[in-house]
Parts: C-alpha cells; sequence; structure tokens
C-alpha cells in the first residue's frame, strides 16, 4: 500500500470518526433535547394531575356541600311536613269533637221536642176528650132545660087555664102561677149553672 492511499485511509478514517462524533454529539443532543421534553411533559402530566386532583377535590367539597345542604332542605321539608300534617290531624280531630258535640245537641233537642210533642198530642187528645164530654153534657143540660121548659110552659098553660076557667081565686091563681115562674127561673138557672 502506497504512502498516497495509507494518506487517503487515515483521512476516510478520521472523517468517518469525525462523522461518528458529529452523530454522537447529535445523538447526545436529541437525547437530551428528549430527555427535556420528556421532562416538561412529565412535569405537565404531574402538574395537571395536581389540578386535576385540586379540581376532583374542589368537586368532591362542592359535592358533599350540595349533599348537605339537600339532606337538610330535606330534613326541613320533612319537619315542615310532619308539623303541617299534625295541625291537620289536629284540626281534623277539633272539627270531628266539635261535628260530635253538635250532633249530640241536634238529638237532645230532637228528643226533646219529641217528648213535648207526645205531651201536647196527649194534652190535645185529654182536652179532645174533656171538650167532647163538656158538649154531651151541655147538649143534655140543653134536653133537660128543654123538657123543664116545656114543662113549665105546659104548667103555666094549666094555670092561665085554671085562671080563665074557674075566675075565683083570682089570687090564688096568681101566686100559684109566680111560685110557678119562680120554680122554673130557679130549676133553669141551675142548669145553667151546671152547664157551665
Amino acid at each position: 500500500m502506497t504512502q498516497e492511499q495509507i494518506e487517503k485511509l487515515m483521512q476516510f478514517i478520521l472523517d468517518q470518526q469525525s462523522k461518528s462524533l458529529q452523530l454522537q454529539a447529535e445523538s447526545d443532543k436529541r437525547r437530551e433535547e428528549f430527555e427535556v421534553s420528556t421532562k416538561n411533559k412529565m412535569d405537565f402530566i404531574l402538574e395537571q394531575q395536581a389540578k386535576s386532583a385540586e379540581v376532583r377535590e374542589e368537586f368532591e367539597i362542592s359535592t358533599k356541600n350540595k349533599m348537605d345542604f339537600v339532606l337538610e332542605q330535606q330534613a326541613k321539608f320533612e319537619i315542615s311536613t310532619k308539623n303541617k300534617m299534625d295541625f291537620v290531624l289536629e284540626q281534623q280531630a277539633k272539627f270531628e269533637i266539635s261535628t260530635k258535640n253538635k250532633m249530640d245537641f241536634i238529638l237532645e233537642q230532637q228528643a226533646k221536642h219529641e217528648i213535648e210533642i207526645q205531651d201536647l198530642r196527649a194534652k190535645g187528645e185529654e182536652s179532645t176528650k174533656n171538650l167532647k164530654e163538656a158538649v154531651a153534657s151541655l147538649n143534655k143540660s140543653i134536653e133537660k132545660v128543654s123538657a123543664q121548659a116545656e114543662q113549665g110552659r105546659h104548667e103555666m098553660r094549666e094555670a092561665v087555664e085554671a085562671l080563665i076557667s074557674n075566675g075565683e081565686d083570682i089570687r090564688n091563681i096568681t101566686k100559684q102561677l109566680t111560685m110557678a115562674v119562680i120554680g122554673i127561673n130557679k130549676r133553669v138557672k141551675k142548669l145553667e149553672h151546671k152547664a157551665t
């Protein structure tokens, strides 16, 4: 191998070493850039994870607060509903008691009215019976008075006829006639007094 060939070979080797070093440098640079980029990405990912954890924590706190608020409102609603139900039941009980008292009062008044009506009916029947008896008694009295009046008229007629026919003792006849009239009047007054 000639000197020239050796020099060319050495030059070639040097060139290859230079290229190899250059490639190594570029490779190191790219690795460094990759590591920096990877580190940046990891930092970004960790930062995003931290933010995500923070957001999750805030979300959980917000959700817990909302749940606490919902439970509190539900408890208030249940208490309010229970109070309203208690009030409604209390008012219903009062209404039922008032209605029962009114019904008892109405039944009591109705019973009293029925008793009063029965008493009035009995008194009316008794009054009717008494009135019928009084009318019957009055009719009997009137018949008796009529009979006695007829008898008195007959006696007066006889007395008058005796006065006319005899014409003797006018004073005695007048006296008899007067006594007969007085007796008739007394009997009539007695009968009228009994009838009243």
